[in-house]
């Protein structure tokens, strides 16, 4: 809300009467009676600066949000294809699907276990359904056995010996002991990351990447399968590259910070210098922000200063006085005896009006 005195020249503002004054004043007032609070509130908020840590102002360049968004409606590779989001919302979408099927994957752990061990005992397919038959005792199914495996039926039932005395003895039935065949959880999370390599058609380079690496790093990925997906990632990304190469010249000119480190730790500590020198450089961006946008930060006014401000206008316009206009110099009033009260009138001195 602006003065409305800004809106007349110095001449139009002498020559007015105290009753357009009045009516001018009036105007304002109604408009700052009429203005919701609420507005207010929502107007502060989206103004007022943001506060750090430490409670100064922050600046984030636009910069950060454009990567931020060519990130993530860049092409991407998934289940061995290149897909790219066109919108918003499909990118909530397959979010919302990923949570959706880690949900899930993690309910279905147990018998994916379960499957992965059919699977390496060659019981899926048709054998599947042998083997239930088997399960069930169908005589078809267990002489198709007998006869695949050359079994001998005389060693299914208990035999029977003669003992010292002629006497007639069975020998004791020796109990089923089922074999566990099962895979423990880290044969399943390797196994299940090498699947996802295959499917995401990165096998091939990141099983390359892994040969040319140490055995104590090779153990480490073995150890923790969630490992070979990141690095799958970095080779993807071609970090993978950038990290290898600056590994390699560490090795030559004996680097002491990776000086006794096997191949795994010396990358992991190369890609965490090269994460902080970046963050190191965005803080630098952002603490070199624009000269324009700290003026506009320190030139905030709430606006319940403004309405202030207005109120203190308008009650000067009221009483007659006019606002101090900065770089304008005092004009000399303006009489219309016709435009005045018979009070005013009387109180005009005539020396004033001679001097003009």
């Amino acid at each position: 809300m602006e003065d409305f005195t800004a809106n007349f020249t110095d001449e139009q503002m002498n020559s007015m009467s105290p009753a357009v004054i009045e009516q001018e004043a009036d105007k304002i007032e109604n408009e700052i009676q009429q203005q919701p609070m609420q507005d207010s509130q929502n107007y502060e908020q989206q103004q007022q600066p943001q506060e750090g840590e430490q409670g100064q102002q922050q600046y984030v360049d636009p910069q950060i949000y454009k990567d931020t968004y060519d990130q993530i409606f860049a092409p991407f590779k998934a289940a061995g294809r290149e897909f790219q989001v066109r919108d918003v919302n499909e990118a909530v979408s397959l979010m919302q699907k990923g949570v959706d099927y880690t949900r899930k994957q993690q309910a279905l752990k147990p018998r994916l276990m379960e499957m992965r061990a059919l699977e390496e005992q060659g019981m899926l397919g048709s054998n599947l359904n042998y083997a239930i038959d088997l399960f069930k005792g169908n005589p078809q199914a267990i002489a198709k056995l007998i006869k695949e495996k050359n079994i001998d039926v005389n060693q299914l039932v208990p035999q029977q010996t003669t003992n010292e005395f002629g006497e007639t003895v069975t020998q004791p039935e020796k109990p089923y002991i089922p074999n566990n065949y099962s895979v423990s959880p880290a044969q399943y999370e390797l196994q299940e990351a090498f699947d996802n390599l295959k499917v995401n058609g990165t096998y091939d380079s990141t099983m390359d990447a892994l040969g040319t690496m140490d055995n104590s790093s090779k153990t480490k990925f073995a150890q923790n399968p969630k490992y070979i997906n990141a690095l799958s990632n970095l080779i993807s990304s071609g970090m993978y590259e950038t990290i290898r190469k600056e590994l390699d010249h560490a090795r030559i000119v004996d680097d002491p910070v990776i000086r006794g480190m096997d191949d795994f730790d010396a990358m992991d500590a190369i890609g965490r210098a090269m994460v902080q020198q970046h963050q190191q450089q965005l803080t630098q961006q952002q603490q070199g922000q624009p000269q324009q946008i700290q003026q506009q930060q320190q030139r905030y006014i709430p606006p319940q200063q403004q309405y202030a401000q207005q109120r203190q206008i308008v009650d000067q316009r009221k009483q007659g006085v006019a606002p101090i206009r900065q770089g304008s110099a005092p004009q000399k009033p303006v009489y219309d005896p016709l435009a005045c009260s018979d009070e005013e009138f009387n109180k005009i001195n005539l020396n004033d009006i001679l001097r003009m």
